[in-house]
């Protein structure tokens, strides 16, 4: 009787651990296609957002190439980059059909040389000063808009500090009719709504992601079951 009851127990031990390690293996395998789930959407996430950065700002930058092309530049005369002292006449001529366009869109205009001297700005204590290039300066006198997000530290932002930070965007001049470009308008656009827009991009795709990611789990489980 003690033999008989003896071989149960090793019997139901056993059955046990048989169960037992076949609910470890499916747990495992209902599990495994999480670890790939997880990596690729940790890398998806942070393409996501650079690429939502990217779009936004490139966006904003087009939209302000676009004003200074066909508002701003027709506007220009070769003498404005050339001329060696500041104009006044000319100042106030280039006020009065510019000033109207600073407002929650445009919080500064700037307009460079070649030699990256500001010869127009509706900060007028900027005029006439020459600060070191940019490499967005630079880009634009060789013929490209260029733009970036700035933290308003640098010298020549020093009328620009009431702000927190400002997409600042470089489009290229050519005034004159020769194949050189004479200097680059420099727009300051506020970067608050960028970037609220940048955040609900974001998050609308990361919804998007997460529910085709829960899709992929799940179709990988029913599979590895």
């Amino acid at each position: 009787m003690l033999k008989w009851s003896m071989v149960c127990s090793d019997d139901q031990w056993m059955a046990e651990t048989s169960r037992f390690g076949r609910r470890v293996r499916r747990a495992a395998m209902v599990a495994a296609p999480a670890i790939p789930v997880v990596i690729l959407g940790v890398m998806l996430a942070a393409h996501t957002r650079s690429w939502t950065t990217e779009r936004a700002t490139a966006n904003a930058a087009a939209a302000a190439g676009l004003v200074a092309d066909v508002a701003i530049s027709p506007l220009l005369e070769p003498d404005d980059f050339t001329a060696e002292t500041v104009d006044q006449r000319r100042v106030d001529e280039l006020n009065a059909v510019l000033k109207p366009f600073i407002g929650d869109e445009i919080v500064r205009i700037k307009i460079w040389d070649a030699t990256g001297r500001v010869v127009y700005s509706d900060d007028a204590a900027s005029i006439g000063v020459t600060y070191p290039m940019s490499h967005e300066l630079e880009d634009a006198l060789e013929g490209q808009i260029s733009s970036e997000v700035s933290e308003l530290d640098k010298a020549e932002n020093s009328a620009e500090q009431e702000f927190d930070r400002l997409l600042e965007v470089y489009v290229p001049v050519r005034a004159g009719e020769g194949i050189d470009y004479d200097g680059a308008f420099e727009l300051y656009l506020p970067y608050e709504p960028i970037a609220e827009s940048i955040e609900a991009d974001t998050r609308r795709i990361y919804l998007m992601l997460a529910a085709a990611l829960v899709l992929l789990y799940l179709a990988l489980a029913r599979v590895a079951v």
